[in-house]
């Protein structure tokens, strides 16, 4: 191989990912202790995990499924706890990108919510995670 680009190209792809075993290593000590930092959007926290996930595409090594779920679970600040709580009880579990697609929501419709009392009444309207889940779409009238 000739062209130096080509070769940072493919000596990039065989070792960024976790196709070493010292790379595995890494991006599992990476991922392990990443927390949503406090000024991070829940949508940049599941860019991140997602990506940690991918650096082991092409590879015999997985960041499971349930691993994924259990590290969301964990790290999400209290707001979330009854978006939570309603994911660990449903039949049959739902995955990772289920999960993520379901706070996701969560995240916008307490936003969205936040936004309209901020401006109808100049105040915001209660953001904890056990008012907004009630009534709608997730809540306590059996899931969703």
């Amino acid at each position: 191989m000739d062209d130096p680009v080509a070769m940072w190209e493919v000596l990039s792809d065989r070792l960024d990912n976790a196709t070493t075993k010292l790379s595995h290593t890494q991006v599992l000590l990476k991922f392990t202790p990443s927390r949503p930092s406090p000024d991070e959007t829940v949508i940049q926290s599941f860019t991140k995990l997602i990506s940690f996930r991918k650096k082991f595409i092409g590879t015999t090594k997985i960041i499971t499924d349930d691993a994924m779920k259990t590290h969301i679970f964990t790290t999400l600040s209290n707001s979330y706890k009854m978006t939570i709580e309603i994911l660990e009880q449903r039949i049959p579990a739902p995955t990772a990108p289920q999960c993520m697609d379901a706070i996701r929501e969560y995240a916008k419709r307490t936003t969205l919510t936040k936004e309209i009392g901020d401006a109808s009444t100049g105040a915001a309207l209660s953001s904890s995670g056990g008012n907004c889940c009630r009534g709608g779409r997730g809540g306590g009238r059996g899931g969703g």
